[in-house]
């Protein structure tokens, strides 16, 4: 048997069984497969990133920290209009 890789490697075999169902050692023809280029037809594939993994992660960083600022400042806000609020102990 001769085994052809989408890449174009061949592997050339012996059937074991053949000895035993010769039945099943019978040809079947060649196949007609479509040609394959490893950038040709995306439809199929993942899609391409638009930033890369490195970008992706100081961007999400930058976020988190971003989220914590605000969330640090409108505290310091609320505590801020607490005190403001606050009546003199007398």
């Amino acid at each position: 048997m001769i085994w052809t890789a989408p890449t174009g490697h061949t592997y050339v075999t012996e059937p074991g069984g053949a000895l035993y169902f010769p039945q099943l050692a019978v040809p079947t023809g060649e196949l007609d497969l479509p040609e394959w280029s490893p950038t040709g037809n995306r439809g199929v594939m993942m899609p391409t990133r638009r930033r890369t993994r490195d970008q992706d992660r100081a961007y999400r960083i930058w976020l988190e920290r971003n989220h914590n600022q605000e969330r640090i400042a409108a505290a310091e806000q609320a505590r801020r209009i607490a005190a403001a609020n606050d009546p003199p102990p007398f």
